[in-house]
């Protein structure tokens, strides 16, 4: 329950569902009546305009490993979501990868923050860390702008509800 509640990606690697450029990019975790966790992610586009929004919803298949997560989203296969350290409160250190029909790998790598205007060099040090202490490249993290952010849909639409 300590992870519930809002982050916001300040750095990772560039995904087709989240391409490099995109900005405001801001996660809601909460709890579901199912014991799953409700997954609501929201960005801007790199058009800079368009707003997107989806709704899933995570659980743990090994009680064991709570940090190892499977993630569902419509019309998608369920995808690894590894919490690699996190404090809770400033921030987390996130890693997936995927083996795409035995051929090619993908990886995913996200840093979230709870507060985008106060993430301190120590705080942003042991978050990248999580990465390189175990064997994970850094080098094709691209910071997320976070500047001029509303969170909302634009629209005026209510957001989806994981």
């Amino acid at each position: 329950t300590k992870y519930f509640g809002d982050w916001y990606q300040i750095t990772g690697i560039p995904a087709f569902f989240q391409p490099s450029g995109s900005s405001c990019v801001k996660a809601t975790y909460s709890a579901k009546d199912d014991g799953t966790v409700g997954v609501l992610n929201r960005a801007i586009k790199p058009d800079g305009e368009t707003y997107t929004e989806i709704c899933g919803y995570a659980d743990v298949p090994d009680p064991s490993k709570p940090g190892e997560l499977l993630v569902h989203f419509p019309f998608s296969p369920a995808g690894d979501y590894w919490v690699l350290d996190t404090d809770y409160d400033n921030f987390v250190s996130i890693y997936a990868c995927q083996d795409v029909i035995g051929i090619v790998k993908i990886e995913f790598a996200w840093i979230l923050v709870r507060d985008v205007n106060n993430v301190s060099e120590e705080t942003m040090a042991r978050a990248m860390e999580a990465f390189t202490k175990n064997g994970l490249s850094t080098s094709a993290f691209e910071d997320v702008s976070q500047k001029d952010c509303t969170y909302a849909n634009p629209s005026g639409e209510p957001s989806c509800v994981p």
